[in-house]
């Protein structure tokens, strides 16, 4: 390598590296062109791996690593993943804290294969401000809530024979009717339809719409009532276990 290298404490240090730099120093790094970092320690052993590197750098050019490159544990260069706030990225970027976008989020269509939010309560507010398409499947487990709103899905909830079962329940104070879609089943016995509820304080009324029963569902009632400040969809079985599934949409 070039043998104009000068270490002087506390000033800047300039370099034109033409091979690999074994050493360390503190200070500056200032230079410009394509520099490759490798082997650099306090013990000038080429073999390892550490860049005990204390100060400012600036490097117009492009700098480039063989290896990993750690800032104090905080950001991390491994491979083809960037770790900020973990040393272990288990994707192309991975973010172990709190990310803060002051801009525009672009996700380019047909590149996409998965988007998850792992959490719970969480507001994505004017993450989605446009007409976009979803080619496959978008599950959701739990409710989605559109502004004041809300969809559910219940699935198969048992009723046994001579019992009474809550299908669905929802706060009272947040909404002030519901519409339960279901279907019911039993050995062969099926009804699909509509109950329709409205409520005001402890007071509601409810109403049912229905298909026309493929056997005999006439053992099966659907009925709608307010306890503890929330409605309740209820079934009751006559005779026969029933399982009934709900879409519940609360406005």
């Amino acid at each position: 390598m070039a043998q104009n290298l000068k270490l002087i404490q506390g000033k800047q240090i300039k370099v034109n590296l033409t091979g690999s730099f074994t050493g360390s120093f503190s200070g500056s790094f200032n230079g410009t062109g394509s520099y490759a970092t490798q082997a650099l320690s306090a013990s000038y052993a080429p073999t390892a791996a550490a860049f005990p590197f204390t100060g400012s750098a600036l490097i117009t050019g492009s700098l480039g690593i063989t290896g990993s490159f750690n800032a104090d544990n905080t950001l991390i260069v491994s491979g083809s993943r960037v770790g900020i706030g973990t040393t272990t990225p288990n994707a192309k970027l991975d973010v172990s804290g709190s990310a803060i976008i002051s801009g525009s989020f672009t996700v380019t269509p047909g590149t996409v294969r998965e988007f998850q939010v792992r959490t719970t309560g969480v507001d994505i507010g004017n993450l989605i401000t446009d007409t976009h398409t979803v080619t496959g499947s978008l599950s959701v487990s739990g409710s989605v809530s559109i502004l004041s709103s809300i969809l559910q899905y219940s699935n198969n909830t048992a009723i046994t024979s001579g019992s009474t079962a809550n299908i669905a329940s929802f706060s009272t104070s947040s909404f002030t009717a519901g519409f339960f879609d279901y279907v019911a089943t039993s050995n062969g016995n099926a009804r699909a339809g509509t109950v329709f509820t409205v409520w005001n304080g402890n007071n509601v009324e409810y109403a049912e719409t229905s298909t026309n029963d493929i056997g005999n569902t006439t053992n099966l009632l659907l009925s709608a009532s307010v306890s503890a400040g929330a409605i309740r969809l209820q079934g009751t079985s006559l005779s026969g276990s029933w399982s009934v599934k709900t879409l519940a949409r609360m406005i």
